[in-house]
Parts: structure tokens; sequence; C-alpha cells
């Protein structure tokens, strides 16, 4: 009787230790899957608002670049001006200098 004893005591003590591991990794599993779940659904969120402000980065951007090759436009009809002003003046000199060269 003892052996039989200690053989189901031994079998009874090893069935609940299983048990228990096996309900609190099911618990760990759920809570991981669910911390997991929360985390993807915070990222997702996350990757939302960073690519919303790269959106706007990109609007800014691009008004930027435009207000860029505007200004360098001007600046270069000014310089063209400039430079024809001043062909224009050596022109007309030189052709004044030409016709009336006493003067």
């Amino acid at each position: 009787m003892r052996t039989f004893d200690f053989i189901t005591g031994v079998t009874g003590l090893t069935l609940v230790v299983v048990i228990y591991m096996h309900l609190q990794l099911k618990l760990e599993v759920g809570r991981v899957a669910q911390r997991g779940y929360s985390d993807s659904v915070q990222n997702s969120v996350a990757n939302a608002k960073i690519v919303a402000r790269l959106d706007s980065i990109d609007k800014k951007n691009a008004a930027l670049a435009r207000s860029i090759v505007y200004l360098d436009s001007c600046n270069q009809v000014k310089t063209s001006k400039a430079d024809r002003a001043e062909k224009r003046g050596r022109f007309i000199g030189g052709l004044l200098k030409g016709l009336f060269p006493g003067m």
C-alpha cells in the first residue's frame, strides 16, 4: 500500500504542477497578446501621426522650393535687365562717340 500511495501522491503533485504551469503560461500568453495588440495599435496611431507630419513638412518644403525658384528667377531677370542696360549704354555711347567724335 505504501508504494501505491507514494506513486499516487507523486502523480497527483506532478499533475497539479503541470496544470498550474499550463494556466500560468496561458495567462501570460494572453497578456502578451493583449499588450502586443495595444502596442501595435499605438504604433499604428503613432505612424499615422508621423505620416501626417511628414505630409505637412513636404507641403511646406514644396512651398519653400517654389518661393526659392521665384526669387531666383526674379534675381535672374534683374541681372539680365542690368546687363542689357549696360550693353545698351555702351552701344548708344559708342554710337554717339562715332557720330560726334569731338564731344
